[in-house]
């Protein structure tokens, strides 16, 4: 019988190395609302403390990524943090978004938090990170990254997702010809 890889523990044992971790970042970050998104070097070479650059609320962002192959303690996953938090200054940026696959309580969510200061801060957690995934809009992420298919019930909720959509743009487009025919 064919047991489904479970999205956290592929995600909290990545074995795919910087470069896909942070194709996976940039793509969570469209997925997620950010636009503009620019990866820097994601095959290797010096980037200055920036995995990306990009854009939302019109606030500029410098997106990290930390994926460990190990777990790691929250002393390793903060000082990783402060690390990266950096380029947000010198690259003068307005927000810091945090990728990393380590499990994050509450508690020290807020202590990093507080470590960014003024700086507007999203940090994506494992269990964030595994929401999006196992969400209609990150199926296809799901696949490409973690190899993780989707079930029949994700299947349906998929199609029931992209129909609302289709439906809703559908309705504005036949809106935008009416008004432009007048």
């Amino acid at each position: 019988m064919f047991t489904r890889p479970h999205t956290d523990s592929t995600l909290w044992d990545w074995r795919d190395g910087q470069t896909r971790a942070e194709r996976l970042a940039a793509d969570l970050l469209q997925v997620e609302g950010f636009r503009d998104v620019d990866p820097q070097c994601p095959l290797g070479g010096p980037d200055d403390r920036k995995d990306i650059l990009c854009c939302r609320d019109a606030k500029r962002w410098l997106a990290a990524v930390y994926f460990p192959p190990t777990r790691q303690d929250f002393g390793a996953v903060k000082a990783k943090f402060e690390s990266d938090l950096e380029g947000v200054t010198r690259h003068q940026r307005d927000g810091f978004v945090f990728f990393t696959n380590q499990r994050l309580s509450p508690g020290e969510r807020t202590d990093l938090a507080v470590i960014a200061g003024t700086h507007a801060v999203e940090i994506y957690h494992q269990e964030r990170i595994r929401t999006v995934l196992d969400s209609p809009r990150g199926y296809g992420l799901r696949l490409e990254y973690l190899r993780i298919p989707m079930s029949e019930e994700e299947q349906h909720a998929l199609w029931s997702a992209m129909k609302d959509d289709i439906t809703t743009r559908l309705t504005r487009q036949e809106a935008t010809l009416l008004d432009l025919s007048r």
